[in-house]
């Protein structure tokens, strides 16, 4: 095993700090972010009430009915049982109109959504596929972070963008790009893995913008 020099690791360690700030050790397969007033004011919650529809409660609150789909990961829009939680965004792609066109890093099921509210929040996405399959940089850049020093999310790679934008690939298998390489968009940078908590083989991915997480559904093109 390649030992890293002391002011070499710490320079590492830095750079992923400034990235994944105010996070605490994932648990279960996680990654977990303490709650702030802040972020409890950036989104509202809505319980589901008997013969309700995603229409309605799109009109109340004045929020696109696509971005209350996408946000809450919802596959079929048809079936809203009684007592959901549905989380409102305040936060929605138009407010970054010098965000890159950010690509799908990989096809796949998303079986953890982006959430800022409540006493745990999650600051990414986790896309489902087999191990093995290609991780494809969401778009160009420069690689700024290539390790294993966090704890939780295994083998990681952070692109840094144009415009204070960043994107995040963690839980990789094996990544096939060194720091400081130049990206191109929809390049193969890794292959998906399990070296993160979880013990399962997905893509946890984040989108951010300086130090704030945002979400990648609010940025991703359709499917």
């Amino acid at each position: 095993m390649v030992r890293y020099a002391a002011p070499f690791r710490i320079g590492f360690l830095c750079i992923a700090f400034l990235f994944l700030s105010h996070c605490t050790w994932p648990v279960q397969g996680r990654y977990h972010y303490r709650d702030t007033d802040d972020v409890a004011q950036e989104e509202r919650c809505h319980i589901v009430e008997k013969d309700e529809t995603l229409w309605r409660i799109a009109q109340k609150y004045g929020v696109p009915l696509e971005d209350i789909v996408r946000y809450n990961n919802i596959d079929d829009v048809t079936k809203l049982p009684v007592g959901r939680r549905i989380y409102i965004p305040t936060q929605t792609a138009p407010r970054y109109d010098d965000a890159p066109d950010f690509i799908w890093p990989l096809i796949g099921p998303v079986v953890h959504g982006f959430k800022r509210s409540g006493p745990i929040n999650y600051s990414g996405i986790d896309i489902v596929s087999p191990e093995g399959t290609p991780v494809k940089a969401a778009e160009s850049g420069e690689v700024i972070y290539n390790g294993d020093h966090m704890a939780g999310y295994g083998n990681m790679i952070i692109i840094k963008h144009k415009k204070g934008f960043s994107s995040v690939y963690a839980n990789n298998g094996v990544t096939l790009v060194k720091m400081k390489d130049t990206i191109n968009k929809g390049q193969i940078i890794a292959r998906v893995g399990k070296t993160g908590n979880g013990g399962e083989p997905y893509l946890h991915f984040e989108i951010r913008k300086e130090k704030n997480s945002l979400n990648p559904l609010l940025f991703l093109p359709h499917l």
